[in-house]
């Protein structure tokens, strides 16, 4: 495993352990090289947010215009 691999792994365990994490411009779940680290986000809320609909997101929206509470 190359020093990117394991620095990017690293980083999506750490992101992985927040309850919610929403993926911006994810399109449909784990797209774009996610698959592998499927199983990190077992534990906790992962959503998708795109504006193309037949992606299938969880949130319909622009990212410049997201429909969340922030806290």
């Amino acid at each position: 495993m190359s020093k990117a691999d394991k620095f990017l792994e690293e980083k999506i365990r750490e992101i992985s352990k927040e309850r919610v994490v929403y993926d911006i411009g994810g399109a449909s779940r784990f797209q774009k090289g996610l698959a592998k680290y499927k199983s990190y986000f077992s534990n906790c809320s992962y959503k998708t947010i795109d504006i193309d609909a037949e992606t299938n997101p969880d949130i319909l929206a622009d990212a410049h215009n997201i429909p969340i509470e922030s806290k």
